[in-house]
């Protein structure tokens, strides 16, 4: 079965570790909001969380997660190597969204 896997709408972040946000296309569901990260020569992707604080400052709660761990790395190489999403993991300045493209169930 093919799905198409599209990145889009991918807006540039100016934060230390935040690097920029992005919607991921998946078959027939679309994930907005995920996000990118770059801290201390790693690089990931977030699916989007839910924000609280408490006394003890703010903590994330994912709203969705992997079934597996091999489905998560999957899901890392992916859109590690969007070319939009490269880029913004390597601080350029303006990334360009990658056509979208058909292949077998990458994660």
């Amino acid at each position: 079965m093919k799905f198409v896997v599209e990145v889009s709408n991918v807006q540039a972040i100016n934060s230390p570790t935040l690097r920029g946000r992005f919607d991921l296309q998946y078959g027939g569901i679309k994930i907005l909001g995920m996000l990118a990260f770059a801290k201390d020569g790693k690089r990931w992707v977030s699916f989007p969380s839910q924000v609280h604080e408490d006394e003890g400052g703010k903590h994330y709660t994912p709203i969705l997660k992997a079934a597996t761990r091999d489905s998560w790395d999957r899901l890392q190489e992916f859109c590690k190597a969007d070319p939009a999403i490269k880029a913004l993991l390597a601080d350029s300045a303006a990334p360009e969204p990658a056509q979208p493209n058909e292949e077998d169930l990458p994660f």
